[in-house]
């Protein structure tokens, strides 16, 4: 295997049946999850992730709120873009009965 700058033994293979390479497999899997999160950048409690010991995950409504406002809409608004660059309306998003739902608020 090529690895570009990497270092001498910084690629390991280990055998799964080993006790010690269960443990390394967990560490691994646990690291690959949250690289996966951080890339997507939703956060853990809204796809099912129990916080590690002695932590709480928070209100789901502000994290969902939060995520709507800091990823996803940011997002459409660069969808939206589309539409400066056409001069037509081709792509719309509205989230005004989405946030009327999450917060039980009418959004005028």
């Amino acid at each position: 295997m090529h690895a570009p700058g990497g270092k001498e033994g910084s690629l390991k293979i280990l055998p799964i049946a080993e006790v010690g390479a269960k443990d390394e497999f967990l560490g691994i899997k646990t690291a690959t999850r949250d690289d996966v999160l951080a890339a997507h950048r939703v956060p853990p409690s809204l796809i099912g992730i129990v916080p590690a010991r002695g932590t709480t995950p928070g209100n789901p409504l502000h994290s969902v709120l939060m995520f709507l406002a800091l990823e996803i809409m940011a997002l459409q608004r660069r969808f939206e873009q589309v539409n400066d660059q056409t001069g037509r309306p081709l792509v719309v998003f509205d989230n005004t009965q989405l946030m009327e739902a999450l917060t039980g608020l009418t959004v005028s």
